[in-house]
């Protein structure tokens, strides 16, 4: 149990998300050791990062190390911490995601000038060979809106990364995965009303808008989990059901947040 996590960590700082469901596989495969101690069972991960550091302070380092640390490893550890107290895997899944949000906004206030930086050398360089592709003011107002959420952007694909791992880990275990077992308490919500006066001052505003777009990774995967279960009533065949479910995310995700919103305050309890 030393080389593979090893390993991973070396895959982490070059992809955290090919990291993040490599490292989720390997817990699975481990999960005994894993949940017995988490900190043999992932110890070696954090050595390569922790070398990074040491021999290079640059800011691109530093944001490469640090994001294999707390965007992958130490999610993984808190997840096994977690697993191993209450010994419900959506509640675990659910602290690591909040994991991954709360170092989604540090990662804004300590690289944002740098992401920012180099989201603008992407755009000059794309400019130069493409001029005419960012002369539109859509394509401007677009660039501008992703340029604000980007840390968003990280964050929401660690997440969705812990979810494939998440998925795979049930397989792994086996565990079927089934979408009305993924189902979180209702304080979430809480959470979310709590970083709502973020809004009210302008210095904070996006850090607001990026917090909030983060943290509704959770309502939109439960409104999906929900809106599939009673899909998979009424529609038998399976293509056609994950035909429709692709269509309402792409095209409904608003309304599936909302949906997932919901049921936390109405569904946990019941379900249980």
């Amino acid at each position: 149990m030393f080389l593979y996590p090893l390993a991973l960590g070396i895959v982490s700082t070059f992809s955290p998300f090919i990291g993040m469901i490599l490292v989720m596989t390997y817990c699975a495969r481990n999960l005994g050791p894993a949940i017995t101690s988490p900190q043999r069972a992932l110890t070696a991960f954090f050595l390569l990062p922790a070398i990074l550091m040491l021999l290079d302070n640059s800011t691109q380092t530093l944001m490469v190390a640090l994001d294999a640390v707390f965007g992958v490893g130490i999610i993984a550890y808190v997840f096994l911490l977690s697993l191993r107290k209450n010994q419900i895997l959506s509640e675990s899944f659910m602290i690591g995601s909040l994991m991954l949000c709360l170092y989604g906004m540090l990662r804004m206030k300590l690289f944002g000038e740098y992401i920012n930086l180099s989201f603008d050398e992407g755009m000059r360089l794309i400019t130069e060979q493409m001029p005419t592709l960012i002369q539109s003011d859509y394509m401007l107002q677009s660039l501008a809106l992703w340029k604000n959420i980007l840390p968003a952007v990280w964050v929401v694909g660690q997440i969705m990364a812990l979810l494939i791992g998440f998925v795979f880990m049930h397989k792994i275990i086996g565990i079927p995965f089934k979408a009305s077992d993924m189902r979180f308490p209702p304080i979430f919500n809480f959470i979310i009303i709590a970083i709502l006066p973020l809004y009210l001052f302008q210095d904070t505003r996006i850090l607001f808008v990026n917090a909030m777009l983060s943290l509704c990774t959770i309502p939109l995967i439960q409104g999906f989990c929900s809106v599939s279960t009673g899909i998979s009533r009424m529609i038998a065949n399976v293509i056609v059901r994950n035909i429709v479910m692709v269509v309402l995310v792409i095209y409904a995700f608003i309304p599936l947040t909302l949906i997932g919103f919901a049921d936390l305050w109405l569904g946990y309890n019941k379900n249980r």
